[in-house]
């Protein structure tokens, strides 16, 4: 019984822990070729309360790619 509820845990564990590591960040370089994603992102963003290490680049890569943008569209 003991390690049926051991190797359940450990199942779980490691479900969790890959299911935290399954996406990557967008670079700055893509969401300035998909301005309208890029949108999208910033807008997810300010819904979202918490945020891990990978949202927060893809975050402010997204913010980042509006910002340069509207400066380029300005000169």
């Amino acid at each position: 019984m003991k390690k049926i509820v051991l190797s359940s845990l450990l199942s779980l564990g490691l479900l969790a822990f890959l299911t935290g590591c399954g996406q990557e960040a967008k670079t700055q370089e893509y969401y300035s070729q998909n301005l309208k994603e890029a949108e999208a992102k910033v807008a997810e963003c300010k819904k979202l309360e918490k945020f891990n290490e990978t949202e927060q680049i893809d975050c402010t890569n997204a913010q980042d790619a509006i910002i340069n943008q509207r400066t380029i569209q300005r000169f």
